[in-house]
């Protein structure tokens, strides 16, 4: 627009100054058309350059029509803060402790006072005790040295055991009067309790994680699986961990309590997710993997010496729990003798345990 404005001036500038060198040669008659002419080409110049060509204006996009957003439902609660990352946790594991209450001096009491002691440096939250606690049930003395150790956690950590035939008789018969007269375990919720006390649940919310204990006792029947299912059927959400004194022979096959638990349990229950055990002499490994990709893995210890030399050591697991990777480390440790077990059956780690 602006290049053809400029060329019109030229022009009319053009024809001006023709007119201007002609005025005195033309007729009156065409010398007035003429002054006409240029005189309009002169307002035709004036207003092209007093009047610039203005630019269009901008195009705007007619307004998009959107959807009503939906009305956000606002909590009731006050705002919460953020939630901290969730921290790595311990359980402290004792197997069969039968012989340390007759055979040996003070090799329980070192493993509860060392539970105690390191509570804040593993953070741990709980012992845990797989059954056979004493080796003779009706000897007093063995309940009072098992009763001295155990009382070392007390105002530290709780303490949740479970039974053993050596505890509570067996073959055909379990006499837990005794047992349960100790008062030994933490769990004691009525509701969660089966035959006060022969098995326990207890709920635990650890590393930003809802779990839920479930110590089965040595039994003789099948009695408790009804309770056992009701239990698992109503904490559905839970992480389980499954305390039990006979799941794994030393060859790492179900036994024959084993058998029944997963036929019963584990198969309709996968939150089940980790199963601890005594009872055969050892330590061997299991796992289940059920429909939904989930495994259970099962765990059996039991060392209370070591063969090859009689000795009495004190061994005892302490399984790590880490709520971000989701992996469990084990690690078998003897405060007595301050030693490891470095096999690959009594050091490792599950991934995707919980």
């Amino acid at each position: 627009m602006a290049r053809a404005t400029r060329s019109g001036h030229s022009r009319v500038l053009t024809h001006l100054t023709y007119c201007r060198i002609n005025s005195t040669l033309l007729p009156m008659k065409r010398r007035g058309i003429h002054i006409l002419i240029c005189c309009a080409a002169v307002l035709i110049l004036a207003a092209c350059v007093t009047r610039p060509v203005p630019e269009p204006p901008p195009t705007t996009e007619a307004p998009r029509a959107t959807a009503t957003p939906t009305p956000t439902v606002l909590p009731t609660s006050p705002a919460s803060t953020a939630t901290p990352i969730p921290t790595p946790f311990s359980l402290v594991v004792f197997p069969d402790t039968q012989v340390y209450t007759y055979k040996s001096n003070n090799v329980f009491e070192v493993m509860t006072q060392w539970a105690a002691d390191t509570k804040e440096q593993y953070n741990t939250l709980a012992v845990l005790h797989v059954g056979d606690i004493v080796e003779e049930r009706t000897d007093p003395l063995h309940w009072e040295k098992a009763a001295h150790a155990i009382s070392l956690l007390k105002g530290h950590l709780p303490f949740y055991p479970v039974a053993g035939n050596h505890d509570v008789g067996w073959p055909r018969t379990v006499h837990y009067e005794r047992y349960l007269a100790q008062d030994f375990c933490d769990a004691r919720d009525p509701e969660l309790l089966y035959k006060g006390g022969a098995c326990w649940a207890q709920p635990l919310h650890a590393g930003g994680t809802d779990f839920l204990l479930l110590g089965i006792g040595w039994q003789v029947d099948a009695d408790y699986i009804p309770w056992a299912r009701e239990i698992l059927a109503a904490w559905p959400d839970r992480v389980v961990i499954l305390v039990t004194h006979s799941f794994l022979t030393k060859g790492g096959r179900l036994t024959e309590e084993g058998q029944l638990m997963e036929r019963e349990l584990l198969r309709d229950f996968p939150s089940v997710r980790l199963v601890l055990c005594g009872h055969a002499k050892g330590a061997k490994r299991w796992a289940q993997t059920h429909e939904d990709g989930s495994q259970t893995h099962a765990l059996l210890f039991n060392v209370q010496k070591e063969n090859a030399r009689g000795l009495y050591r004190g061994y005892l697991r302490l399984l790590t729990f880490d709520p971000i990777t989701r992996t469990l480390t084990v690690v078998t440790y003897s405060p007595f003798s301050d030693s490891y077990l470095r096999s690959d059956k009594n050091e490792f780690v599950i991934e995707n345990a919980f």
